[in-house]
C-alpha cells in the first residue's frame, strides 16, 4: 500500500509541478524567439497605443538620471545587487552517528538598486524600470569572505550601507557578493512598453516574463529550450517511476 501511495504522489508531482515548469520554460523560449524586436525610438509609440504590450529591444546600458556606484566594488553601473551572508560552523551528524564540521551560509541581507536606467541604440534610448525584472547573468564584481572571531560581531560598511553582524559562537565569517550591470554593457530586454512623464519606459508586461539580460535573445532562447527539455525528461522519468511503484505495490 505504501508503494502505491508513493507512486501516486510521484505521478501527481510529475503531472503538475514538473509539467508546469516545462511549460513555463517553453513559453519563455517562444517569447525570446517570437516577441518582435523594436528600435528604442519605436517603444514610445507602442507604450502610448498599447500600454504593457510585450516588446524586445537591444542596446547599450546608460544611466538614467545619474550613474550609480556599486557599494562593494565602487564601480560605475546602472544596476546592482548586493548580498550579505553569514558563515557558520556547524556539526553534521550522519545516519551512522558520525559527526563532522561543515560551513553553512545564511543570507542576512539583499540590497538591489531601483533607479531607472536606459537602453540605447542608434535610434535613441528608452528607460527601463528594473523593479520586478529578472536580471539575467549580471556581471559579478565581488565575491569576498571575511573571517570573524568566534563569538564576535562586526560592523560592515559598504558604500551607503552599514550592516551589523551579530555575535554567535558558531559565526566564523561574512560573505559579500555583488553583481552589476556596468555602464556601456550590451543588454537585451523583454518587457512591456509604457510611458512615464512623457518618456518611453520598459517595465512589467501585461503577460509573460520581464527579463533584462547581458545575453542575446538567441542565447536566452537556447537556454530556455534546454531547460524545457530537461523538465520534459523529468516528467517522463517521474511518470514512469510512479507507474512502476504503483504496479509493484499492486503485485506485492
Amino acid at each position: 500500500m505504501t508503494m502505491i501511495i508513493i507512486g501516486a504522489l510521484v505521478l501527481l508531482v510529475s503531472a503538475t509541478l514538473l509539467a508546469w515548469l516545462a511549460r513555463r520554460a517553453s513559453a519563455r523560449a517562444e517569447a525570446f524567439a517570437e516577441v518582435p524586436r523594436y528600435d528604442c525610438a519605436q517603444v514610445a509609440e507602442h507604450g502610448e497605443a498599447a500600454p504593457g504590450m510585450r516588446v524586445s529591444v537591444s542596446g547599450r546600458a546608460e544611466p538614467g538620471a545619474k550613474p550609480l556606484t556599486a557599494p562593494a566594488s565602487g564601480r560605475e553601473c546602472v544596476w546592482y545587487r548586493l548580498v550579505i551572508s553569514e558563515r557558520h560552523r556547524e556539526v553534521h551528524r550522519d545516519s551512522k552517528g558520525n559527526t563532522r564540521p561543515r560551513i553553512v551560509e545564511r543570507q542576512v541581507s539583499e540590497e538591489r538598486s531601483h533607479d531607472a536606467f536606459a537602453v540605447a541604440d542608434a535610434s535613441g534610448r528608452v528607460l527601463v524600470d528594473p523593479d520586478g525584472a529578472d536580471i539575467d547573468d549580471p556581471v559579478e564584481t565581488v565575491d569576498r569572505v571575511e573571517s570573524v572571531s568566534s563569538g564576535a560581531g562586526m560592523n560592515l560598511s559598504l558604500g551607503t550601507f552599514t550592516f551589523n553582524i551579530g555575535g554567535s559562537s558558531s559565526l566564523v565569517g561574512v560573505r559579500t557578493r555583488e553583481h552589476i550591470l556596468p555602464v556601456g554593457e550590451e543588454l537585451y530586454a523583454l518587457a512591456g512598453a509604457g510611458q512615464r512623464d512623457g518618456h518611453a519606459v520598459l517595465g512589467r508586461p501585461n503577460e509573460g516574463a520581464f527579463v533584462v539580460s547581458t545575453r542575446s535573445s538567441d542565447e536566452l532562447e537556447k537556454r530556455a529550450r534546454r531547460v524545457m527539455w530537461a523538465w520534459t525528461a523529468a516528467v517522463f522519468l517521474g511518470s514512469a517511476a510512479g507507474a512502476a511503484l504503483i504496479v509493484g505495490g499492486l503485485m506485492s
